[in-house]
């Protein structure tokens, strides 16, 4: 790499290879898979790679890639210097290196965590090379990666993970607990069985939570009017505006936004 510069990055499209020939790096890898699925070659034979897959490669670790004929996969590639890593590991995660933990090797993301990790890669994508966009990529793959883990896959479906996780946006605050039902594409009734399954609440609380995120945020990061905020997290009570916000926050929205300021700027 030129110098100055610390990773390389790309895309490509897998292609078929009758005979695939393992090879190994002086470097580590992240690759993840955006589209379709294809085949990861390693020493013990291959497994399937898909949507939402990624890996951490090891500089010791062999393989090479292919696909089915006539199938499609798109993989996305970060390659940086083990050096790159080691510094960052050494502040950031002492006591383990996922590089170095096979049960780490790979994780599954959701469609939402996914969006998360290429939106994470866009400076990088975009150009830059430098130590701080590598460090800034990596230290955000590691905390997508742990939340994944974290999470038990079987507990709550994708497709609801994915709807309450864009609940937030303001697109859909408005029209709140109809929003949840046509991201998810499943009846009302589905909806609101595997909300109270998976989440103990109610598709009306998933939403409320939502919009009184949404309402701090607008809050104590701008002048917008109190009645405006009401409005864009789709109330038209301003009283009942009010008594979500205090239960949810323990302070009426004026009062929460002047205890924000007083952090920002102290009163002489």
């Amino acid at each position: 790499m030129p110098e100055g510069q610390f990773c390389h990055y790309g895309r490509t499209e897998l292609r078929q290879v009758d005979h695939p020939e393992l090879h190994e790096h002086d470097f580590h890898e992240v690759f993840w898979i955006d589209s379709g699925s294809g085949w990861e070659h390693v020493p013990d034979g291959r497994r399937e790679v898909h949507a939402g897959m990624v890996t951490l490669v090891h500089a010791r670790n062999q393989h090479a890639f292919g696909v089915d004929r006539g199938a499609s996969c798109g993989m996305c590639n970060l390659a940086f210097p083990v050096a790159v890593w080691d510094q960052l590991r050494r502040r950031c995660f002492p006591t383990a290196d996922p590089f170095e933990q096979p049960d780490a090797r790979v994780t599954v993301l959701e469609a939402g965590a996914l969006r998360d990790l290429q939106d994470a890669a866009t400076d990088i994508a975009a150009g830059a090379r430098g130590m701080a966009a590598i460090e800034r990529f990596l230290l955000n793959l590691m905390h997508l990666l742990e939340r994944a883990r974290a999470r038990p896959s079987s507990e709550v479906p994708a497709w609801l993970h994915d709807a309450v996780g864009r609940l937030g946006e303001p697109e859909h605050l408005l029209a709140g607990t109809q929003a949840l039902v046509a991201m998810c594409a499943r009846s009302p009734e589905h909806v609101a069985r595997e909300v109270r399954r998976c989440y103990g609440r109610t598709p009306t609380d998933l939403v409320n939570e939502a919009r009184m995120a949404y309402a701090a945020r607008r809050l104590s990061e701008s002048r917008d009017a109190i009645l405006d905020i009401c409005y864009a997290c789709g109330y038209s009570n301003l009283g009942h505006f009010y008594r979500l916000f205090r239960s949810a926050h323990g302070a009426s929205p004026h009062q929460y936004r002047e205890s924000h300021r007083r952090i920002i700027q102290p009163s002489a």
